[in-house]
């Protein structure tokens, strides 16, 4: 039905549907944090953890989330990147890790337009992030990791170029609790000039 508007109308009414769909499940959506951040506590916090080596845990602060915060659930201008070059991003223990930029996202965040670029991982420990938000912001190295953070972008709509963008599911990557963990370092252009006052905090 909306083929009949042009294209900027028809991103307005889509956009504003999405948003609609996002204020209406707000309650559901904090239901499924929960659950997200408990399951993530159990991966890292349980006494017979793989994940945090015996020689690390004495060290362990444990895993810690800043309450839920519906303003920073933001649906996004998603613009396909047709053709791009393969980025190799460093990594925590000067290797590399390969990214396909995907996307560019657009929103609008503190009264402030900011830009984001999606990577699909290209290694095999990365094939699974096929939406994935590396970042910065201002809270790192205060209340957050100072290496940055991660996300996976939701409900994507490649078609209509809109997706679901929810700082409060952020987490860490894993040397921020490991050190034998090589982890993908943000890019210089994923650095965000606001504070994110969402999703996993560190200590």
């Amino acid at each position: 039905m909306l083929r009949k508007y042009s294209g900027a109308l028809a991103l307005i009414i889509i956009t504003s549907l999405v948003s609609a769909s996002v204020t209406n499940d707000a309650v559901a959506q904090s239901a499924d944090w929960l659950s997200y951040t408990d399951s993530v506590r159990q991966a890292w916090e349980s006494p017979g953890s793989k994940l945090l080596p015996r020689s690390e845990r004495a060290d362990f602060q444990g895993i810690h989330y800043l309450p839920y915060d519906s303003a920073y659930r933001l649906t996004v201008r998603y613009t396909p990147l047709a053709e791009a070059d393969t980025l190799v991003v460093g990594t925590t223990r000067n290797t590399v890790s390969r990214y396909l930029p995907i996307a560019q996202i657009e929103f609008s965040l503190a009264d402030t337009s900011h830009r984001l670029t999606v990577y699909r991982g290209l290694d095999p420990w990365s094939e699974m992030d096929r939406h994935f938000v590396m970042f910065n912001d201002l809270t790192n190295g205060e209340t957050t990791y100072g290496g940055g953070r991660y996300l996976e972008l939701q409900a994507v709509d490649e078609a209509a170029e809109v997706a679901v963008l929810d700082f409060n599911f952020s987490y860490n990557p894993y040397c921020a609790y490991a050190a034998r963990y090589s982890c993908p370092i943000p890019p210089a252009g994923n650095q965000l000039r606001t504070h994110i006052r969402a999703g996993i905090a560190y200590p």
